[in-house]
């Protein structure tokens, strides 16, 4: 279901080949309230998201086959969230471990956090 502001459907980043590289593409379905990677046009992994109010999006779950991980595909996937979150004025609220952990490492990204959200802390 999709409740938040989104590029059309197929909203695509393709990403350039090099030598060893996997061939690897990130798209928007905002039907189904995710990002998909594919790699070679096989399913790799999803972003999925929720809208949490008219302009946020709270991402809820970042998975990756065990074939490809390790080679920087979920990264790409909330790279990719992140690039529309700013073109579209969307404000992003992380909650699944690995996006939490992906805007810690990626503080230049961190314009695109909904104010109210707050990392979780370990007490």
């Amino acid at each position: 279901m999709n409740r938040g502001i989104s590029p059309p459907t197929g909203f695509r980043y393709p990403r350039v080949r090099t030598e060893g590289e996997l061939m690897a593409e990130v798209l928007q379905v905002p039907e189904q309230s995710r990002f998909v990677v594919k790699v070679d046009g096989q399913e790799a992994g999803f972003l999925s998201y929720e809208a949490a109010g008219e302009q946020t999006w709270t991402l809820v779950s970042t998975e990756v086959d065990p074939t490809y991980r390790g080679q920087g595909l979920a990264g790409q996937l909330v790279a990719d969230a992140v690039r529309v979150a700013r073109t579209e004025g969307i404000r992003l609220r992380p909650l699944c471990p690995y996006t939490v952990s992906w805007f810690e490492r990626h503080p230049q990204d961190q314009d695109v956090l909904d104010p109210s959200w707050a990392p979780p802390t370990d007490d």
